[in-house]
């Protein structure tokens, strides 16, 4: 595969250059107004079938929910900025912007927007709705609506027992909305993506860490607790019972009670399998923190991207948390053709330019992608998981933690499950050169994992309440939160002031690769079946694991406005 050896834009690049890659289409568009010979490509590509699977047509009545991704304007300058704000020692450093000032600069015009609009509604879409940064344009329609507007097939199968539909081509649009829309997502749920929880073997006798004994496993004390941030965490599903588990946990535990505020986005579900998952993120996050100044918890319908983008342009929108919990990952390459990782990224760089920190989960299928094996077991190795490979996304890896006693540090191993490797299509930020091993950053692959915290279920799990009843959980859901809570301690310490906490952990504590990074634990012993632990930077536990008080001692003070500090707060 060619890749640029700029940086810059490159996962853009790639996606919008598509169209020319395999080139237009010459087909009749029978609507009217938009009526041409050619149809463009966009980024939104053919879903790949596994040979033998038997398809049918999908239902033409089924009812769909769409997202069309727009592409910003001045992205080059984008990168630019992120990086600046981001990295110690630049001028710009600590010079976050707001989702005002994102609209005026970056995203697409009103016009594009209206272009866009007038076309869904012309061919039938209902409830079309804007995201609040132009780049989301989001719809209702029939599957055949959505084959006539993007000029696709669209077809059903079975699938690991789950029944399924997907695009055997790809996503276009008439050449006029050629140099406006991206891609298109929601036309395929193969790619849904899943929570990277694990349960110990012998949940009867694996004693369970609370959030009081990760704070002293992880050096917290000589640091405030995390009073004056808020999070945010993604969640899907009916999570009524998930602020009554939080209560109970900080009844048990002597922690103080966080305030919480649910805000719904797209249509809500009854589905309460995920109770476990969002029991855990909240729990271990304020656990870790010590306390919080909210948890504002996301909840979309579902963990499908065309659910999921809206909620994730939603955060970016409201500029009200520091950092967000993401505990759950689908295969990058999926992520890739469908599109969404294309809209996904813009979002978690807005978030940057903003100052917001997303937290990722690497992953439960060691060195390969957790849908296609079991935690540990690799099918496809070499293989990461989304949105942990994002260059906006701070990628949380696992490990498994050793205490002495009265829980003191003693050690971490990788965990044999943590997810880590080399991504195929998500380029490393400028940050980590030198850092990473050069085999990855000079040909433009994204390592995973950026940092680890605990994950193993059968060593060291979170003492959770789920339902009532406390249990122990583990899995690098886990380790995402544990991070969350430890980096919303550091954002009280420093007013709210410190941004994208990646530039900003590579460029002060990382070192040259081989070497380890300062104040952080080196983990230096296991492996996730691919790639081993090594001194510095590995594809297992990144750069290690938060020392927080020393991490926090050293971290540079940005200059922060007066009034980006009163609107954190």
């Amino acid at each position: 595969m060619l890749r640029s050896s700029s940086l810059v834009s490159t996962r853009l690049h790639r996606a919008l250059t598509v169209a020319a890659l395999v080139g237009a289409t010459v087909l009749m568009v029978p609507h009217g107004a938009y009526a041409s010979d050619i149809w463009a490509n966009t980024a939104t590509q053919a879903t790949p079938i596994p040979s033998g699977i038997v398809t049918v047509p999908l239902n033409i009545s089924q009812s769909m929910h769409i997202v069309v991704g727009l592409a910003p304007h001045n992205k080059a300058q984008l990168d630019t900025l992120v990086a600046a704000i981001s990295t110690p020692g630049n001028a710009q450093f600590g010079q976050v912007i707001t989702p005002q000032q994102f609209l005026a600069t970056y995203a697409p015009t009103a016009t594009d927007v209206s272009a866009v609009e007038n076309y869904l509604s012309s061919l039938g879409f209902t409830n079309i709705t804007v995201s609040g940064n132009n780049l989301a344009v989001s719809a209702d329609g029939s599957a055949q609506v959505v084959e006539s507007a993007f000029n696709t097939k669209l077809v059903s199968f079975n699938l690991g027992g789950r029944h399924v539909f997907a695009n055997t081509q790809p996503a276009q649009v008439p050449l006029s909305l050629a140099s406006i829309v991206s891609v298109v997502v929601g036309l395929q749920n193969v790619g849904v993506m899943g929570t990277q929880l694990a349960l110990p073997q012998n949940p009867l006798t694996t004693p369970a860490y609370s959030g009081p004994q990760f704070q002293t496993a992880y050096d917290a004390g000589g640091t405030p607790a995390g009073s004056n941030t808020t999070i945010g965490i993604v969640t899907e599903g009916d999570i009524t019972q998930v602020p009554l588990d939080l209560r109970q946990y900080e009844q048990e535990f002597n922690l103080p009670q966080v305030p919480y505020q649910v805000v719904p986005v797209g249509l809500q579900t009854t589905d309460t399998s995920g109770l476990d998952e969002w029991d855990l993120d909240s729990q271990s996050s304020s656990g870790m923190a010590g306390n919080l100044q909210k948890i504002v918890f996301y909840n979309a319908g579902s963990l499908a991207d065309a659910a999921l983008i809206p909620a994730f342009e939603r955060i970016v929108g409201d500029n009200q948390v520091k950092a967000v919990n993401m505990s759950f990952g689908g295969c990058e390459s999926l992520e890739y053709l469908s599109g969404a990782m294309l809209m996904e990224d813009l979002a978690f760089e807005q978030g940057a330019a903003e100052g917001i920190t997303f937290f990722a989960a690497s992953g439960d299928g060691g060195a390969s992608c957790q849908v296609l094996a079991n935690a540990g077991e690799p099918v496809v190795l070499s293989a990461v998981e989304y949105p942990a490979a994002s260059e906006y996304v701070v990628a949380v890896g696992g490990t498994s933690l050793l205490t002495n006693a009265g829980y003191t540090y003693n050690s971490e191993i990788a965990w044999i499950s943590g997810g880590g490797g080399n991504s195929l299509w998500e380029s490393p930020g400028p940050w980590t050169n030198g850092v990473i091993p050069p085999t990855g950053s000079t040909c433009g692959l994204r390592g995973v994992p950026d940092i680890a915290m605990d994950a193993d279920p059968n060593i060291a799990p979170a003492d959770v309440v789920v339902n009532g009843q406390d249990i122990g959980v583990g899995g690098t859901s886990l380790a995402s939160p544990l991070a969350v809570g430890s980096w919303a301690r550091m954002e009280t310490a420093h007013n709210n002031c410190e941004g994208f906490a990646a530039p900003i952990l590579y460029t002060t504590f990382g070192q040259p690769f081989g070497t380890a990074a300062v104040d952080f634990h080196d983990i230096v012993l296991g492996d996730n079946f691919l790639y081993a632990a090594t001194p510095g930077w590995d594809f297992t536990t990144g750069l290690g694991s938060f020392d927080i008080s020393a991490i926090n001692a050293a971290l540079p003070t940005p200059v922060c406005a007066a009034t980006t500090t009163s609107k954190k707060k």
